[in-house]
């Protein structure tokens, strides 16, 4: 499943031009399916008990929270001594399902890092919008509520994996915030008054835009939801890179402002106009935008699936053995006489008369080595896929090639 089909089948059957043009940024948008495994593909009940079942879990992938405050780490966790190793932050399983009992909630963060079908599910969504994109999940027990009345800074996409929870959408809402000015649930003082209140159950799909506040109550029994938050990048990040590239290469930028004080008011304003002017006529806005999502995707969250294997195989690769390049965002930069190819937080340098050979490769297809195209011969040939193959672009499409010794 690519990131076009993967965001399709999480809204379906609101359309992706619906949904951009109706909701995104705007409004919350609830979608209830009667379909209790809808999303089990990306992660179910049993996944997330057996990850729960290892004995290596530390905070913070693993918090608690209780009507709108974290639970002191030192109620549920533990540092270990290994040698001469401190392992801080570790959490003892007894106390940890304690406190769950109790009636907190594990807000389990960052699990596409951990957890295969989650992350991979994350990755195509992070390909899909351009932007960094990261899972919580959020396991709370019957008649219980993590957090209280807030916003978050950024929108995210829950989705509903077992049990229900009633959500509440408030009236009032804080407008396009940033990061540094999300508050914290006990900070949160706004009115009673209700938006819409639903529940959301196993299989549904909802959405909540950047600002808005809310809270959600588990009912009866145990809830399980996965928020997808997505961290776009706004205008003001593209004007503050934007300035800074500028004022690297125009003098007049990085001149001091005089002392206000001995400066007519007309004078500094007719300054600041010329500078307003120098960046309206040099600003590279598609560059800068281009930049800016370079930057994204070097952060987005990496697939490892079978690096062992592929390494393994390095040595008995054949120039008939099948390979695959990875669902990542590649893309092939001139650089004076050489070829950049660039992904993920990698730069790996090519020579430039292997452009069509690369193109083949990224094109998405599985192929051999053998059947590449260009002038390379077989050892040149081999020597390009076995070094994508080790930097993690490719991956073996058909089974392993390792030779038996």
């Amino acid at each position: 499943m690519r990131g076009e089909d993967a965001f399709a089948r999480l809204i379906a059957p609101v359309t992706p031009e619906e949904f951009f043009a109706e909701y995104w940024g705007k409004k919350h948008l609830h979608i209830s399916r009667n379909d209790a495994g809808y999303h089990h593909d990306v992660l179910t009940f049993d996944d997330v008990d057996a990850y729960l079942a290892r004995n290596d879990l530390r905070y913070p992938y693993i918090r608690l929270v209780k009507e709108g405050r974290e639970l002191p780490l030192n109620n549920y966790g533990r540092d270990r001594v290994f040698g001469e190793n401190v392992f801080q932050g570790n959490l003892d399983q007894d106390a940890l399902f304690r406190e769950y009992a109790d009636g907190a909630t594990m807000c389990m963060q960052l699990q596409h890092l951990a957890m295969p079908t989650l992350g991979a599910f994350t990755r195509e969504l992070e390909g899909y919008f351009g932007y960094r994109t990261q899972s919580t999940i959020f396991l709370t027990p019957g008649n219980s509520q993590g957090f209280t009345q807030h916003f978050d800074s950024h929108d995210f996409f829950t989705m509903g994996v077992s049990g229900e929870k009633t959500w509440r959408i408030y009236a009032e809402r804080a407008e396009y915030p940033l990061p540094r000015t999300e508050v914290l649930d006990s900070e949160v003082d706004i009115s009673d008054a209700l938006n819409s209140e639903f529940r959301v159950k196993a299989g549904d799909t909802l959405y909540v835009p950047r600002g808005v506040y809310h809270d959600a109550r588990s009912e009866s029994g145990t809830s399980m939801q996965i928020s997808l938050g997505v961290f776009p990048y706004y205008w003001c990040d593209v004007l503050h890179t934007l300035i800074d590239e500028l004022a690297d290469k125009h003098a007049r930028l990085r001149m001091a402002v005089a002392p206000t004080r001995h400066i007519p008011a007309a004078t500094l304003e007719a300054d600041f106009r010329e500078m307003l002017a120098l960046i309206s006529d040099r600003a590279d806005i598609t560059g800068v935008l281009n930049g800016l999502q370079r930057a994204a995707a070097s952060k987005r969250v990496k697939d490892g699936t079978h690096r062992l294997r592929d390494l393994e195989a390095l040595e008995a690769l054949g120039p008939d053995d099948l390979l695959v390049a990875r669902d990542v965002e590649a893309e092939i930069r001139q650089d004076a006489d050489r070829l950049l190819v660039v992904f993920y937080d990698k730069q790996i340098a090519m020579p430039g008369f292997v452009r069509s050979e690369l193109d083949a490769i990224l094109a998405g297809s599985p192929f051999s080595a053998s059947s590449l195209p260009g002038g390379l011969d077989t050892r040149s040939r081999m020597a390009l896929v076995r070094k994508l193959l080790s930097e993690g672009l490719l991956t073996l499409a058909s089974p392993s090639p390792v030779r038996p010794d």
